[in-house]
């Protein structure tokens, strides 16, 4: 047994407080029971009894709101805070145990790139905390050395909007000299993306987690390496191709859907298991009739794959290990991967499987002809091999293996086995190339429609009217305006609706709508203002000609109104973009928003769809930058906003290390933007603060805020450095943050604004206790009963009656600040985005009010 391991498991399915369907989940409970039962088998994560806690919502129907925060950390995390107390007061370190999980099913949310939080029973769209902050507990017990290894995984939703801040442990801050050991971190979804939960047959039916059914699978042997160990890396190398088999069609064709979960941390030397026997899956291949009786090998294997003697059957039965294979025969060539049982319908052809020469290093290459594509080959046994963007051109040794292409949000992947000269290609047919004779050409199915609330003809979600309508006004000459509220230049706005039927007349995606100035003062309303068409799927547009500077555009969700700001410059035209899908009769939980630009008159562009695709990247954060792309928005940028888009791109590679040159590009792509709208465009100042020159970079206050989410993040990271770069003002204007990647978006209710900043102020400078008072096991199921983490020697004591006896203790009087505490405030600073200016006021609010 793994005496020193710990674990916390929550599974939340209640939500009173949102009203949008499905509010309410019917996994998490499972995936609850589930991982539970993995961790206390001796086979498994051989946990005790002892050390594990388990909350979930209670059965039907549940008490309104319950688990809420306080309840969660008091009925949880706070247990663990307890045994570190009492090795303190006998002497020993604080450390409690060598490895903690944390595994959360519920609803989620991402407050910034890397981090994940659980919504509580009692969250809504005004409770501004009423979440755990996992990835903030997980910061702060690492740096105070609670545990040597951490697991977290949470199976919860990505892409909600709210107007919310994670609430990270409410302690002092400790941090110990001892960093912290090896991490696993996945999210089921990527953010801004939705995770899928679903009936699994395997379990009787039972509702799961697809990513959290993937992940038992995994741990219970389907990700074994070939040391028949489990680790970090062989379970992220799973989990990155074992969730996309269990969507239906609808959801993978769904751009709103995480094809992949997002794995933060995959430290190969953390290991689940040892001895591990793979996990066999029921597969069964049906040949066509005329190969039916003839001879066919299935070849199998990470290393050299060998090949197993078969004869084709009209229905052959096998059990096969997690991986890629191949079978042959009869003129048929078909590459298949397992992560589950099923059925595989053998219908390519292709000639036999050569074994070239030991030793031989074989090319591959891979032309989707977009530069926005993606490219990625993993092995037989999901370990990844090479990526590329645009275009991939590599040797690869005689094996089986994964060719994966994303295009924006949509992903097509083949296997394929290299046995000589292999070229897939997007070509059309009838188009010849000159190849090797010996080259196997393979056809590529690329997707062939975007995700973007621009009507492109070829988008996800458009119809041809709200199409032509686009065009028609990209291509209206200057000065040909619906408004007139100055001169020199134009924004266009066009808020449309879409639903599966193509006709959803109760939509009205122009409601709420407007266009508004610095200080507030109405431009343009969409109710009443430009045209509308009320047909099919309604629309609206208007185009409003403006002087230079920067504009706000309000939108209402959830009975929020959302700002965000619109920067145009002199001579330029901007065109925002707003589509609500419907679906069953309601609009969507989250605003989609896509910002274009153009000179007046200029149509739109080919290239327009490129910048699409690249947003979506920005998005998603990932690192998407081949020499095509670099080239058009790096070098070679025709508007501002490409530019912007393509110098963010060139940042988050440096970030993750796929661009070790440093960042001399930055420079000029900063000059030329300067060049084209000025010194005081906000995003472009913003990205003037990394610059390598540091004679380009921004020392004078902001005067408006950007446009997009991570040049917000630039400027507050520099403001820790530069206290006069982000004023008071620019700060209240924007503080209720909402997550709207790529783009900033913040609140403008008045009450949601004094809520959000109660709840920084508390989160900064609260004394909010760590209270351990009863919590009532008929509000919710949590499993406290149990003794927790019982050390030899010791009477039993539940976490209840743990955190009882601590809260009975005397209080510690409250020492003056430390330098550790400073610095966990500048910490907890940061991740709030808060600028020094920022902190002093919500300083002075907070000791007002305990006054």
């Amino acid at each position: 047994m793994n005496e020193d391991h710990y674990a916390v498991v929550i599974g939340l399915s209640a939500y009173p407080g949102f009203t949008d369907p499905p509010a309410d989940l019917e996994g998490p409970g499972n995936d609850a029971d589930a991982v539970h039962a993995w961790l206390t088998d001796p086979a498994g994560g051989g946990l005790p009894e002892a050390n594990v806690i388990r909350i979930k919502s209670a059965g039907a129907p549940p008490p309104p709101g319950q688990p809420t925060r306080d309840e969660l950390e008091q009925g949880a995390f706070l247990a663990i805070e307890r045994f570190a107390l009492a090795n303190m007061a006998a002497g020993r370190p604080r450390r409690v145990g060598r490895r903690l999980y944390v595994h959360m099913s519920g609803h989620g949310f991402s407050p910034q790139v890397r981090q994940g939080c659980l919504l509580a029973g009692n969250a809504g769209p005004e409770r501004i905390t009423a979440n755990i902050g996992a990835s903030l507990w997980l910061q702060w017990w690492q740096d105070a050395g609670y545990f040597r290894e951490y697991v977290l995984l949470m199976d919860c939703c990505m892409n909600r909007v709210l107007t919310a801040t994670p609430t990270p442990a409410p302690l002092t801050p400790i941090t110990v000299g001892d960093p912290p050991g090896a991490s696993f971190i996945a999210f089921a979804a990527q953010r801004p993306l939705k995770a899928v939960e679903a009936p699994v047959a395997e379990d009787g039916g039972q509702v799961h987690g697809l990513f959290t059914w993937a992940l038992l699978q995994g741990l219970r042997g389907a990700a074994v390496n070939t040391a028949s160990q489990i680790t970090g890396r062989s379970l992220a190398n799973w989990l990155r191709n074992a969730v996309s088999p269990w969507l239906s069609e609808v959801d993978r064709r769904d751009p709103d859907v995480s094809q992949e979960p997002e794995i933060v941390a995959e430290d190969e030397s953390l290991v689940f298991a040892r001895a591990v026997t793979p996990l066999l899956f029921d597969v069964t291949l049906r040949f066509p009739a005329e190969a039916i009786g003839a001879p066919a090998r299935l070849w199998s294997g990470t290393e050299a794959p060998q090949p197993r003697q078969l004869v084709a059957a009209a229905e052959l039965a096998l059990r096969l290990p997690a991986g890629l294979h191949l079978v042959e025969g009869a003129g048929y060539r078909q590459g298949f991967e397992v992560v589950r049982a099923g059925s595989i319908a053998v219908t390519e052809r292709g000639p036999p499987v050569m074994q070239p020469v030991p030793g031989a290093m074989l090319p591959l290459t891979v032309e989707p002809d977009d530069p926005t594509a993606e490219i990625s080959v993993v092995a037989a046994d999901f370990s990844p091999r090479e990526t590329a963007g645009g275009r991939l051109a590599t040797r690869l040794p005689f094996g089986l293996y994964k060719t994966r292409i994303r295009i924006g949000r949509q992903v097509t992947s083949r296997v394929l086995a290299l046995d000589g000269a292999t070229v897939q290609s997007a070509r059309p047919p009838g188009i010849e190339e000159a190849l090797a004779p010996a080259t196997l050409e393979l056809r590529l199915e690329l997707p062939q429609r975007i995700a973007s609330s621009v009507p492109f003809h070829n988008a996800f979600a458009t119809r041809k009217d709200q199409v032509d309508s686009a065009r028609h006004s990209a291509e209206r000459p200057a000065g040909t305006s619906d408004l007139v509220r100055g001169r020199g230049a134009e924004l266009m706005i066009m808020a449309r609706s879409w639903s599966e039927a193509g006709s959803s007349p109760q939509a009205k995606p122009w409601q709420g709508v407007r266009l508004v100035d610095a200080k507030g003062r109405l431009l343009a309303d969409l109710e009443t203002d430009g045209r509308r068409s009320e047909q099919g799927d309604p629309f609206a547009t208007c185009t409003v000609s403006v002087a230079p500077g920067t504009y706000f555009l309000r939108h209402a969700l959830a009975d929020q109104r959302f700002e965000q700001a619109l920067v145009v410059p002199g001579g330029w035209r901007l065109e925002t973009y707003l589509l609500r899908r419907m679906a069953d009769g309601t609009g969507d939980v989250r605003p989609r928003l896509s910002f274009l630009m153009r000179r007046p008159g200029e149509g739109l562009r080919a290239e327009d769809e490129l910048l699409e695709k690249a947003r979506l990247a920005l998005a998603d954060e990932r690192p998407i930058l081949g020499a095509e792309l670099e080239s058009l928005l790096v070098r070679k940028f025709a508007n501002p906003i490409e530019g912007i888009v393509g110098a963010h791109l060139l940042l988050l590679q440096h970030e993750r290390s796929e661009r070790r040159e440093g960042l001399a590009d930055l420079d000029t792509v900063v000059r030329n933007l300067r060049h084209l709208v000025g010194d005081e465009h906000p995003d472009v100042e913003a990205l003037s603060l990394r610059c390598p020159d540091r004679g380009l970079r921004r020392t004078r206050p902001l005067r408006t805020p950007p446009m997009f989410e991570r040049s917000w993040r630039l400027i507050i990271a520099a403001s820790q450095d530069q206290p006069g770069l982000v004023p008071l003002s620019l700060w209240q204007r924007v503080h209720a943050l909402a997550p709207v990647p790529p783009f900033l978006a913040w609140s403008v209710d008045a009450a949601v604004q004094a809520d959000y900043r109660e709840a920084l102020a508390d989160i900064a400078f609260g004394e909010r206790p760590a209270e351990t008072g009863e919590v009532s096991a008929e509000s919710f199921e949590p499993i406290l009963k149990r003794p927790f983490g019982v050390r030899k020697g010791a009477r039993p004591q539940s976490a209840l009656e743990s955190l009882e006896s601590f809260a009975a203790e005397p209080a510690p009087r409250k020492p003056r600040a430390t330098a550790a505490e400073a610095r966990g405030l500048r910490s907890r600073a940061a991740a709030l985005q808060l600028p020094p200016a920022a902190l002093r006021a919500l300083r002075r609010g907070h000791d007002k009010l305990r006054e």
